[in-house]
């Protein structure tokens, strides 16, 4: 049979509110999540595939806009005047209330939208078939994978927005995909969504990939954003990455114990970059003299980053009392000739009045 090309993305999640980020930076963002899915239109076109498969997660009912549909009509629109099938499953952010949006986008001749609690199947183009289901709240507590079961001649894809084994149940609503199902089904390629990372969970003959989300929607995923090209013909499914140009996203963890100020300025400023969003991660020990550090140093480098974000996990450093410690006064009474109980109870005091101090220090550090 001659090969057949394909494209699987998922949990784009365009109009996505991004609450990490500030305002300004907020609304960039969404328009970059808009671009991204222009950027896997054109690359559709120009990768020769016949079919382009969404497993979720495309909009994010809460907040899209009538604008954003209408770009996703446009683009789902300029790859059927190229012959190039679009195929959907709705995700957990379009659910419920995303539903009759996803039901918009997917108003193209060219487009199917599979909606069913049970498996339905379409043949996009002769010898190829696509099995689909909507994951609801209704199939979340079974693995849906068990009741499909596809033989004979052609090639078997299956699409779906779920979780596998190894992630686990996480109580949203959405059906486990176990390996045993997988080789069992009888399905060529299994294009999931629902992770945001890439990952192969394929087994023996039958395929089975995430692409992950094309596009960063909080610091939670880093590095090179994907979708994934797939080629299905006689021998084994040909599975590739293409690149997605994404704003890159970094995370540092700084130790600021002993550290000054000038040297957590420096860090900073070795890292400033105009296009990058950056979380810094202050751990350590932080003197009482630098506790309003974490507060300024993210107003002052704001405007060296496209979008900065510095999370302040520091513990007070410990009050340094040469010579008036515990230790140093409970010496001086033994060396006066004290017993041995009254030692006890007066260290256990000290303690107990250090560890006092302390609690207000760390209070008093916090503040401003």
């Amino acid at each position: 049979m001659k090969p057949v090309h394909l494209m699987h993305f998922a949990d784009l999640h365009l109009d996505h509110v991004l609450s990490e980020y500030g305002p300004a930076a907020r609304r960039q963002r969404r328009a970059e999540l808009l671009q991204c899915f222009d950027f896997i239109v054109d690359k559709a076109l120009s990768s020769g595939v016949s079919i382009l498969l969404v497993a979720g997660d495309l909009l994010c009912a809460r907040s899209v806009s009538s604008s954003t549909l209408e770009a996703v009509k446009r683009g789902f629109a300029r790859l059927g005047e190229a012959g190039v099938f679009v195929a959907l499953v709705p995700g957990e952010a379009e659910e419920p209330d995303g539903l009759e949006a996803l039901r918009e986008v997917a108003s193209g001749n060219n487009v199917h939208l599979f909606m069913g609690d049970e498996w339905s199947r379409v043949e996009p183009i002769p010898g190829v078939s696509l099995w689909g289901l909507r994951t609801t709240g209704r199939n979340a507590s079974i693995s849906v994978l068990a009741g499909l079961r596809v033989d004979g001649p052609g090639i078997h894809i299956g699409l779906m927005h779920a979780t596998t084994e190894g992630q686990g149940p996480d109580g949203r609503g959405l059906s486990t995909v176990t390996g045993a199902d997988l080789a069992a089904s009888g399905l060529h390629y299994l294009a999931l969504g629902h992770y945001h990372s890439v990952l192969n969970c394929s087994v023996g003959p039958s395929a089975c990939w995430y692409p992950g989300s094309p596009a960063h929607h909080d610091f939670s995923t880093r590095g090179e954003r994907h979708v994934l090209k797939v080629t299905l013909g006689d021998g084994p499914a040909s599975v590739s990455r293409i690149t997605v140009p994404a704003r890159p996203h970094r995370v540092v963890v700084v130790d600021v114990s002993g550290k000054p100020a000038d040297y957590l300025r420096r860090r900073l400023a070795d890292l400033a970059n105009l296009e990058l969003c950056l979380r810094a991660v202050l751990e350590g020990e932080l003197s009482a003299g630098l506790a309003w550090l974490p507060a300024r140093l993210e107003r002052e480098f704001a405007q060296s980053f496209f979008h900065l974000d510095i999370v302040d996990n520091t513990r007070p450093a410990r009050p340094s009392l040469p010579g008036n410690g515990p230790e140093a006064l409970l010496s001086k009474e033994r060396g006066s000739g004290g017993d041995r109980q009254r030692d006890r109870a007066l260290a256990i005091a000290l303690a107990a009045l250090e560890e006092v101090g302390a609690v207000d220090h760390q209070k008093d550090g916090r503040v401003g």
